[in-house]
């Protein structure tokens, strides 16, 4: 078996013997560049790669030279030059460079979400928040529920209630509105505006929170090429940004144009 490539090498598996399977890496013309000792082995990312032995991970450069021993429970991929380490009890943030690490956390936290907009999404006792690229937990673990950041904005929830914050925890929705179905689109910009909902009907806000349509509709979808599907009165139709019918509510569903 083999991998596509990455920074010129791909994961190839080689039988060793009748019982064992072990992990190296080819490069583009065939030649094995890596030679397999590894239990198993990762794709590269920004030039280095996870490789696992002993049910530990750790990571090698380009030219199989060992980085990061195979000693952590956990470890995620190279993400612009940050990654977390750790074991199942707590997770750490480290910077790499060349062959240099440097740790930028302790081992506090449990999970790590995702990396966008120069935020860090991580979990500490099963709250939500968000660190900046030097480790600095810049938005507290607060939140319930948490997304990723994207363009500037992530969706936030405390107490039940949810709203939308900017990369520096400034609220730019007050986190008072619902999300019943637990919809991950809620609060998430399409074509400048977000969907929300308040009391069972759903609305949209602009890039700044304020609401350019409030919530009247029985549902709705996010805008896509200007247009969203909302329901009223127990049919669905398209509005453009402001608000009017772009096409009249006679259909019995409507989807986004682009989902």
């Amino acid at each position: 078996a083999a991998s596509t490539f990455s920074n010129g090498l791909a994961v190839v598996a080689v039988d060793i013997d009748s019982e064992l399977v072990q992990y190296g890496y080819i490069d583009h013309t065939g030649k094995m560049s890596i030679p397999p000792r590894f239990e198993y082995a990762y794709p590269f990312s920004e030039g280095y790669a996870i490789v696992q032995n002993y049910q530990r991970f750790g990571y090698i450069d380009t030219l199989g030279h060992e980085v990061l021993s195979t000693k952590y429970e956990v470890l995620s991929p190279v993400f612009h030059g940050l990654f977390f380490a750790g074991s199942i009890e707590g997770l750490a943030l480290y910077s790499v460079k060349g062959r240099s690490i440097t740790p930028l956390t302790k081992p506090i936290y449990s999970s790590v979400v995702d990396f966008s907009d120069g935020r860090v999404l991580v979990t500490r006792d099963s709250l939500y928040g968000f660190l900046d690229s030097l480790g600095h937990e810049v938005i507290p673990c607060q939140y319930n529920t948490a997304y990723a950041f994207f363009n500037g904005r992530a969706t936030v929830s405390k107490g039940g209630k949810w709203g939308i914050i900017n990369t520096l925890g400034e609220v730019v929705l007050p986190i008072e509105y619902d999300n019943s179905n637990t919809r991950s689109e809620l609060y998430r910009f399409h074509d400048g505006f977000a969907l929300i909902e308040k009391d069972g009907l759903y609305g949209y806000c602009g890039y700044d929170g304020h609401i350019g349509l409030s919530p009247t509709f029985e549902d709705a979808y996010h805008f896509s090429q200007g247009l969203a599907p909302v329901k009223i009165f127990s049919y669905w139709g398209y509005i453009d940004t402001t608000g009017v019918f772009f096409v009249q509510p006679v259909f019995d569903y409507a989807s986004p144009f682009e989902y």
